[in-house]
């Protein structure tokens, strides 16, 4: 059985057509991960399609918006809603955007910025919100698509 993990780079500019080609090609989302690095952001996009992962990697800059995929990949609405609270990403177009409601948080951004100004780590509670939108049952994202 051959196995392939990929990492692609890719810009914004075809980011989102990009996803819906892996969309037309029968790939699912199984993971969005952001990363704080200087001036921005990393945002990893990981599909699965039989024994292979390919992540979508991509760089934007702490003011810049990406596309959410929320529009071919619904599943994805708690993963980006998380980036967008927790680090501060910018994402448009989000279907079901909680608007910064998906955790009760100690303070807004917490991973937005990471250490102290005395280089101790910031500490912030995060804990999932008791309420959610009508019909998003209680399962996590990850499934479907």
């Amino acid at each position: 059985m051959d196995q392939k993990n990929e990492i692609r780079e890719i810009t914004r500019d075809i980011f989102f057509a990009t996803v819906i080609q892996m969309k037309m090609e029968h790939w699912r989302p199984v993971q969005i991960c952001a990363v704080r690095v200087e001036g921005g952001y990393e945002m990893s996009y990981s599909f699965c399609r039989n024994y292979e992962m390919v992540t979508l990697r991509l760089h934007i800059r702490e003011d810049e918006e990406i596309s959410s995929i929320t529009q071919v990949y619904p599943c994805a609405f708690l993963q980006e809603n998380e980036a967008a609270e927790l680090f501060g990403v910018k994402i448009k177009n989000l279907t079901m955007d909680y608007h910064d409601k998906l955790y009760r948080i100690d303070r807004e951004t917490p991973f937005k910025e990471k250490g102290g100004e005395d280089g101790e780590e910031k500490h912030c509670t995060v804990r999932p919100s008791a309420s959610r939108p009508a019909g998003t049952g209680s399962s996590g994202s990850g499934a479907g698509g």
